[in-house]
């Protein structure tokens, strides 16, 4: 706690700084300042042939005032030697053991002290407006403090894989315009319930305000309870539709699929019960806990529905965990809080949610 009693800043390096005006960093030789005004993390794991590939749609960036810190989570194939050799412009966060998408780019936080915080996965090719636009709206709108951007499969770049994120009213997890053709995006920004932390612009002052990513998600719905706790806490998020990017989409994880599916389980039920009131709870949690069962009862020997069912046993070892957090996060607030409708859209299933292109 601090000496007037407000939580202490989960940063090491807090930056309260205000952000120039469009166009101020530019004029400012980067050598003059203490800091860039963005520090993008990127988070890796055994990627480096993707990666490579994003750091030089990075270079390829007509916006300059930025820090790339590349947060390596244990790579055996080279990703460092990469780096040293061929992006010596990137500064290398390296980390002893896997800690997942949370730990990596918590680690590359709090590495850096610029006032604005890019994330942005090894599987995205950034186009090369992509930080020019998301800053710039940065620069001019002190009211906003996230920015989600519109990322589209390399495969279809035609079709919108996401524009931002928000849960469906029975509490699962939707992914906003989801194959929707891109011509069919917004002209003008938007305000979106949350932002994909694949791609995404936040101000620093949000983590300080809220905290980091909560790293016993390890990965995988992580960036939904950030999500929530930042709508809760008031800050406003917006799609900036000019902010394109083109992602391959779960190729890490793609490799361990199961584990991928019961990370994702988990992490939505430790996030509702973190963060969404007590009345929405009581409805729909319930039918939650019957996840697993299906594929358990009709597929027994392809490993989900045991493995699912081992899920719901993490579950409850990190329910303390879950409920501290929601005691920190949402306080006294009553059990119906209307405050929560404006993150919660039409819809109310997962495959619609988690629909894939042609």
């Amino acid at each position: 706690m601090s000496a007037n009693g407000a939580p202490a800043s989960p940063l090491k390096n807090p930056s309260p700084c205000p952000l120039p005006k469009r166009g101020e960093g530019e004029q400012q030789p980067l050598s003059q300042r203490a800091v860039a005004l963005v520090g993008v993390v990127i988070p890796t794991w055994n990627g480096k042939a993707m990666l490579r590939e994003c750091l030089n749609a990075l270079r390829a960036q007509t916006f300059r005032d930025f820090t790339v810190y590349v947060v390596d989570n244990g790579s055996t194939d080279g990703t460092r030697e990469m780096l040293v050799s061929d992006f010596p412009e990137a500064r290398l966060v390296a980390l002893q053991t896997n800690l997942g998408f949370t730990g990596a780019v918590n680690a590359g936080i709090r590495a850096g002290k610029e006032p604005l915080v890019a994330l942005l996965n090894n599987d995205v090719l950034a186009k090369p407006a992509w930080l020019a636009e998301l800053a710039g709206r940065a620069q001019e709108h002190s009211d906003e403090s996230i920015w989600a951007c519109v990322t589209v499969w390399v495969h279809r770049p035609d079709l919108i894989e996401s524009a931002g994120i928000a849960l469906f009213r029975d509490g699962t997890p939707a992914v906003l315009r989801r194959t929707d053709p891109l011509p069919s995006l917004p002209g003008t920004v938007v305000r979106v319930p949350g932002a994909s932390g694949g791609a995404a612009l936040y101000r620093r002052a949000v983590f300080e305000r809220i905290g980091l990513f909560d790293e016993r998600f390890f990965c995988y719905g992580e960036d939904t309870d950030l999500a929530l706790r930042a709508h809760l806490a008031g800050f406003v998020c917006v799609l900036v539709p000019t902010a394109l990017a083109l992602h391959y989409h779960m190729a890490t994880s793609s490799r361990i699929p199961i584990r991928s599916a019961c990370w994702q389980y988990r992490n939505l039920v430790l996030g509702l019960i973190k963060s969404m009131p007590a009345g929405f709870l009581a409805r729909h949690l319930p039918r939650f806990l019957l996840t697993g069962i299906r594929p358990l009862l009709t597929r027994p020997w392809a490993g989900l529905g045991w493995a699912l069912q081992w899920t719901k046993l993490e579950i409850l070892w990190l329910l303390p965990h879950a409920l501290r957090e929601r005691r920190r996060i949402r306080g006294s607030r009553p059990v119906h809080d209307p405050t929560m409708s404006g993150f919660l859209v039409e819809g109310h299933s997962c495959p619609t949610a988690e629909k894939r292109p042609p």
